[in-house]
């Protein structure tokens, strides 16, 4: 399952790609956390991940892309109420 967000600012049926968003970063239209405690109700177990436009992480962002995708997908975790164990990646504090 591909996660992304969109704004509240264009409409459904004007959005692209370009307009898929970080979960969690701006006012966006979707409820993730909601969708992941859904699909884990339905007893879904395959793989998850943050899928944004590259303009959503671009060349302006202090972090590396993986670090913001982490920490996204992280927070979703944390917010739908899943346990942590069975993920398979988590995010790294680089010093």
């Amino acid at each position: 399952v591909h996660l992304a967000d969109a704004s509240r600012d264009v409409a459904l049926d004007e959005m692209t790609d370009r307009w898929r968003l970080v979960p969690g970063e701006e006012d966006g239209r979707f409820d993730m956390a909601a969708v992941l405690a859904t699909l884990a109700e339905m007893g879904y177990k395959g793989p998850v991940d943050i899928k944004p436009h590259r303009s959503a992480i671009g060349a302006t962002r202090n972090d590396p892309p993986a670090k913001i995708l982490g920490r996204s997908l992280d927070t979703l975790w944390t917010e739908a109420g899943l346990p942590s164990r069975g993920k398979v990646a988590r995010p790294q504090t680089v010093s």
